[in-house]
């Protein structure tokens, strides 16, 4: 039998997610040190690291304009119990990461609970797996 608590809970989720989205786009203007790492930082955007077509499946590769070689890399696996947030919620610790001398490969992963554990890790695994068969085209040290 379900408890009144598990009726919530999706709409608490999406809440909580809709409000760090928004959240997420003005970071910028709220930390001043955030906007130096910005500068700093080359974004490309959205590249899909498995070809179904979904939001889901993309990620974003970070790195420092002033960089040259190959560069330490992150794979950067956002917050939210896999089941809320997104890389572009977590788009700020990218951005200060790649301005320290890291290439970042920031993630999104399918969200429960329309998509039930293990698929965002096999995501997230995917996602492993691209970043070593594809990062040294961006400039990754894999």
């Amino acid at each position: 039998m379900a408890r009144p608590r598990d009726s919530l809970m999706p709409l608490v989720r999406n809440g909580v997610d809709k409000a760090a989205n928004r959240l997420s786009h003005v970071g910028y203007g709220v930390l001043p040190w955030a906007v130096q790492s910005w500068r700093r930082v080359h974004v490309e955007h959205n590249i899909p690291y498995r070809n179904t077509g979904k939001r889901s499946h993309l990620l974003d590769i970070y790195r420092s304009k002033e960089a040259v070689g190959s560069l330490p890399t992150i794979v950067y696996i956002h917050g939210g119990a896999f089941s809320m947030m997104s890389k572009d919620t977590h788009r700020i610790m990218a951005y200060v990461l790649a301005a320290q001398g890291y290439q970042v490969f920031n993630i999104n992963y399918r969200l429960g609970p329309v998509h039930n554990y293990p698929k965002p890790l096999k995501d997230a695994i995917a996602a492993l797996e691209w970043v070593l068969d594809n990062g040294a085209k961006y400039g990754a040290d894999t």
